[in-house]
């Protein structure tokens, strides 16, 4: 898990996203840092309200593309066996009622 994090660290310390795929879906990390930002907001009587949006900047997120790296890489992989399963069932689905519609043609006549 630390060889994963560390490569996420340093995909963003050289200013690239991670990037890794299986034959499902792809997955592209790109994390950026994020300022606040003061806005004054009036409401219909005058009153002032004070609202801090986060506004993202030009500079990479480092720590977050780290941390996050691999929890992501994680849920891609479940996801992928997840399809797999899935997609193994269906398969055999399809040949069981395949042959189940073939065998009951050939009682019949």
């Amino acid at each position: 898990m630390d060889l994963i994090n560390l490569i996420g660290w340093f995909c963003s310390a050289i200013n690239q996203p991670v990037e890794y795929s299986v034959s499902y879906f792809s997955t592209v990390l790109h994390y950026m840092s994020n300022k606040k930002v003061v806005v004054n907001i009036y409401d219909k009587r005058k009153k002032r309200r004070r609202v801090t949006p986060r506004v993202p900047t030009d500079e990479r997120d480092t720590r977050k593309t780290k941390l996050s790296t691999c929890v992501n890489f994680i849920h891609q992989r479940d996801a992928y066996i997840a399809m797999n399963v899935v997609g193994s069932f269906t398969k055999d689905i399809g040949e069981l009622l395949l042959n189940g519609l073939t065998q009951k043609k050939s009682i019949s006549k």
